[in-house]
């Protein structure tokens, strides 16, 4: 790596932050920051220009003190001073050795003495830095500016291509902790299509439907037609090829979901929606009082690459209040994208960002942070979602809270600009809720392949089922019954590493980009609860079946081109020094992980030695808290590109926050990129990390 001279930096020591200026009352005004690196540093050389030249002294200067760091004793702390406290004329006194980003400082004045380089060390006053002798390999890790740069505009539009009239509009709110409030506004017996598994060759639709109170599910499953046409963009959806129910050539698959919601004593498929007045007629909200037929179609023979759109329809019933079945347009033209071929330096986009769901109460920003996120997916059009993680952060993964609480914010489906009302159903009462401000909403999740992973709360973090481990029982119905995740592979490895997770954790690769979606680690730090099944039996068996996996990895990630991306919903795991899950990552080559659990937006290149990989904390849903050290900072999403040996995201902010990162309130609506960074991979496990912010 060249570095020029009067370019800034953040200056890393590894296991320790970044070296910035801070006030002290002893020693030398530097202090530590573990957080978002700031470029406050600079090398200079008195009338040179250009690349640093290691043979010649320099002068290492402080953007924010506004002058360069000397040798120097001092009463406290490690002999630094600033340059005009020491009144050094010349304060070219430093040497760097090795390759940049990770180097050494040999400071020439303190060579005079004897021990010459810098570097961590216990001090009882000022900045833990001290003299001593040359380590082994580069202790500092160099982070320069980025240039900033705007994403380009998307390569398709992900969902609906406009607001049809014959398609159901569905949408549901709940708002300040006010369970039951608008509590018939739930009962919406349709979940839209959505898109899963996307390969270079397949695509997987997953809906369901809602057939009328008493009805027996088992024998309806087999009764309801359904047809779907997927065709290449430029081609009408009709023209295209036909899936149906019952065709042994192209079927649509069908079977009885009601046993995915979960049910009072005794209550099958034809209770009432209830009042909302008892306290727990909340869960019997949404599907889960009816029988619920699911469907399933896999797009097969699809060109790698290209943009298709399809067509949905299914018979079923739009509205609660519905006796008779009738056949129903749930999607009329949904656009996606396959997934690339790996040759041919193909372009692979993505979002990041977990811990979900209205919240407990405000603040919350859940539904502005769905707002800007439905927005930037349409114009940069980004090719799947890593899910971080408290998909249902609200109710400790309920099986009944997936649907109002993601499937029907994520996956809106709806035209009105009137944010007072809950949903669209005909029950529906009209409130003063703030939400859904920025239609039109183009059922996102039908073109957008969503790639959770689970979190705490989806486990059921809270013991409501009598059982031991009924936490597991939830899992199965909401996160396992809601998604379709990869279980075959690309190769061998990947294909054992699938097929041994329980579903529980998995990899699956986007052009030259291999994603790996892991389990809650067994970690301290992030409280599973009840979830002991996971802890006991799994946790252990995803660390070693990882290390096999990773291992396998070695010769393909070798390749600059190519990348690995981690990602998992406890922030513990990617960021924390010393950790068994880091040491893990630095050695077997991981480019970019990236997790949530914290509410707030934090990132760090973490290294050892010659390895590194960028770390980034993300869980900013805009779940609302009233416990002020969960509340959400920040809120956002992360939106990144890997194209070559260049890796680029930009964190998206919703509102405008003060200094600890705290909106200021709802309607303090100010969309912005918080943060642009741009990362080069240069070997296995190697990058030159630039970063800015906003």
């Amino acid at each position: 790596m060249q570095f020029k001279y009067g370019a800034r930096f953040a200056l890393a020591v590894a296991g320790h932050g970044c070296i910035r200026y801070e006030n002290r009352r002893y020693g030398i005004n530097l202090g530590w920051s573990s957080d978002a690196p700031f470029p406050e540093w600079e090398f200079r050389r008195a009338g040179v220009s250009g690349n640093v030249d290691p043979k010649f002294p320099l002068a290492l200067y402080n953007r924010v003190a506004d002058d360069c760091v000397v040798c120097a004793e001092r009463s406290y702390g490690i002999s630094l001073r600033w340059a005009r406290d020491a009144r050094r004329a010349d304060p070219h006194e430093w040497v760097v050795e090795g390759d940049f980003p990770v180097f050494r400082l040999k400071n020439l004045a303190a060579a005079r003495r004897g021990d010459a380089y810098l570097l961590y060390g216990e001090q009882r006053y000022g900045i833990n830095l001290v003299w001593g002798r040359r380590p082994a390999g580069g202790n500092f890790f160099l982070e320069p500016l980025a240039e900033p740069a705007l994403p380009d505009a998307g390569d398709y539009v992900p969902g609906e291509a406009s607001i049809s009239t014959r398609r159901p509009q569905t949408w549901a709110v709940e708002w300040d902790g006010r369970e039951g409030l608008d509590f018939e506004a739930y009962a919406t017996p349709i979940r839209s299509p959505y898109i899963q598994n996307v390969t270079c060759d397949a695509a997987t639709v997953l809906w369901r439907v809602g057939i009328p109170k008493g009805w027996d599910p088992r024998a309806w499953a087999g009764r309801l037609q359904a047809r779907a046409w997927v065709a290449p963009a430029g081609t009408a959806t009709t023209g295209g090829t036909l899936y149906r129910t019952g065709d042994a050539t192209r079927p649509i698959e069908a079977g009885d979901a009601t046993g995915t919601y979960q049910y009072e004593s005794g209550v099958t498929f034809d209770h009432d929606v209830p009042s909302g007045s008892g306290e727990n007629d909340y869960w019997l909200n949404r599907l889960s009082d009816r029988p619920v037929i699911r469907f399933r179609v896999t797009f097969r023979d699809l060109r790698p690459g290209t943009v298709y759109h399809y067509r949905v329809e299914c018979e079923g019933v739009a509205d609660d209040q519905d006796r008779r079945l009738a056949n129903l347009v749930l999607a009329d033209d949904v656009t996606f994208r396959t997934a690339p071929d790996p040759t041919g330096n193909p372009r692979v986009r993505f979002v990041a960002m977990g811990d979900l769901g209205p919240g407990d109460g405000q603040p919350s920003y859940f539904y502005d942070v769905f707002d800007l996120f439905h927005n930037v997916c349409r114009s940069r059009g980004p090719h799947l979602w890593l899910a971080l993680g408290d998909i249902d952060n609200d109710t400790d993964g309920h099986p009944n809270a997936m649907d109002p609480f993601f499937f029907h914010v994520y996956n809106a489906y709806h035209g009105r600009k009137d944010p007072r009302l809950t949903s669209h159903t005909r029950a529906a009462r009209r409130t003063t809720v703030k939400a859904f401000r920025s239609p039109p909403y183009c059922g996102l999740l039908g073109g957008l392949p969503v790639y959770p992973t689970f979190g705490n709360h989806d486990i059921c973090n809270k013991g409501w089922p009598s059982s031991v481990d009924g936490c597991l029982a939830y899992w199965q119905k909401a996160y396992r019954g809601g998604f379709d995740l990869p279980s075959a592979g690309w190769d061998g490895a990947s294909a054992r590493f699938n097929t041994g997770s329980g579903g529980f954790f998995y990899t699956f690769r986007h052009g030259n980009v291999i994603f790996l979606s892991l389990g809650i680690p067994d970690l301290e730090g992030c409280d599973l609860g009840n979830g002991r099944t996971w802890t006991r039996e799994w946790a252990a068996r995803q660390e070693e079946a990882l290390r096999d996996y990773l291992a396998s990895l070695r010769g393909e990630i070798e390749k600059t081109d190519v990348w690995l991306v981690v990602y998992l919903h406890d922030h513990h795991a990617i960021i924390d020094d010393g950790g068994k899950y880091p040491e893990l990552f630095l050695r077997y080559g991981v480019d970019l992980a990236l997790a949530g659990h914290q509410h707030f937006f934090r990132h760090r290149t973490v290294w050892n030695g010659p390895a590194d990989y960028r770390a980034v904390v993300a869980g900013v849903g805009g779940f609302g808290d009233t416990d002020p050290g969960d509340d959400c900072k920040r809120p956002g999403f992360v939106l990144a590109e890997v194209q070559g040996n260049v890796l680029r995201y930009w964190k998206y902010d919703t509102h405008r926050c003060d200094a600890e990162g705290k909106p200021r309130g709802r309607d303090a609506l100010a969309p912005a990129i918080r943060e642009y960074c741009r990362i080069t991979k240069t070997g296995f496990g190697r990058h030159i990390v630039e970063s800015t912010e906003g």
